[in-house]
């Protein structure tokens, strides 16, 4: 396989904003982040060092918050899922808050200008048009516009180091997916607890 000579321009719809499934997990009723609450997350969340270090301040913050939060493991140690026995609504709301502040995405143009890098590192194929690589680029932001900023920052750096060709979705997924699923739950544990009213 020979190497394609691509440009080294790479142009972004100014226009271009934020994809509109970028949403955070939130379900009417249950109130979320204002804008300048997802605007300074994910300031931060651009500058974190580790996303598993998020993760843990992040339980950390909410066990502060509701001592009674315990993690539920399987027999391999892994976390399944998070039991909340007794918890005040307000405090339920402020710890909430707290996880949606690590689930907030990148912009989707901010992922393709990453896929635009990644591409100058990589050995694309000489079938690949333009067109294809503008539709595979979108296609790969779209998808990982869905998951919080420092994890996608995270795995592209791992893709980084490990991709001689175009990466799937897959590649970056298996990156994501253990630290996003610990996040994911307690979320979705806290959105329960609201919504019952406990």
């Amino acid at each position: 396989m020979s190497m394609k000579q691509i440009s080294s321009v790479t142009t972004i719809n100014p226009k271009a904003t934020a994809s509109k499934t970028s949403t955070l997990p939130t379900v009417a009723g249950v109130a979320g982040l204002k804008v300048c609450q997802r605007d300074k997350a994910l300031a931060r969340l651009e500058q974190a060092a580790s996303p598993i270090e998020v993760t843990t301040r992040v339980i950390d913050s909410v066990s502060t918050l509701i001592p009674s939060v315990e993690k539920i493991h399987d027999h391999d140690f892994n976390v399944v899922g998070f039991k909340i026995t007794d918890a005040d609504p307000d405090k339920l709301q402020q710890a909430y808050n707290q996880v949606l502040t690590s689930m907030v995405p990148l912009p989707t143009t901010n992922i393709e200008q990453r896929i635009a890098m990644l591409a100058t590192l990589i050995v694309l194929p000489n079938t690949l048009t333009a067109k294809m690589m503008t539709t595979k680029t979108k296609a790969l932001a779209v998808e990982l516009s869905e998951y919080p900023a420092d994890i996608v920052i995270y795995a592209f750096k791992e893709v980084t180091k490990t991709a001689t060709f175009w990466p799937s979705f897959a590649e970056f997924y298996k990156h994501m997916s253990p630290i996003y699923r610990t996040r994911k739950l307690l979320c979705d544990k806290l959105h329960k607890c609201i919504v019952n009213g406990r």
